[in-house]
């Protein structure tokens, strides 16, 4: 079950219950403890590395560089295209590491996410595992 499916279920009064199931509250509380990291990172050779390991990758955005603007993100097993439905890609490898298209000429990005290290120890201590 996901947030989605909860929150498009016809059964309201079930809804207290299934929030507690997807640990609505651990993750609420990850959130508020842990705010989100905002980074401008210089990009050599196509790659550049976050400071903190990311949980979650909330937006990268080309500060610099032949296309500028916002990027569609793709996982570790995706490819890095130019352009993709007129947004360059940048490829996330899961931990720090953010690898973008040659053509683009990326030379500096911001980068907004949630850091793992952080957000990871959070949820241990709320859900009581060491």
């Amino acid at each position: 079950m996901t947030f989605k499916d909860l929150l498009d279920a016809a059964r309201p009064h079930n809804i207290a219950d299934a929030f507690r199931k997807l640990g609505l509250g651990t993750f609420l509380s990850g959130l508020a403890n842990n705010p989100q990291m905002i980074e401008t990172i210089a990009v050599s050779a196509h790659t550049c590395e976050l400071t903190y390991p990311a949980q979650f990758l909330q937006s990268v955005i080309i500060s610099a560089g032949s296309n500028t603007g916002p990027c569609l993100i793709t996982g570790s097993a995706g490819t890095v295209a130019s352009k993709a439905g007129g947004f360059s890609v940048v490829k996330f490898d899961g931990d720090t590491t953010l690898t973008f298209h040659a053509t683009d000429a990326v030379t500096e990005c911001k980068v907004q996410y949630l850091t793992g290290a952080t957000l990871d120890a959070s949820l241990d201590a709320e859900s009581g595992v060491e």
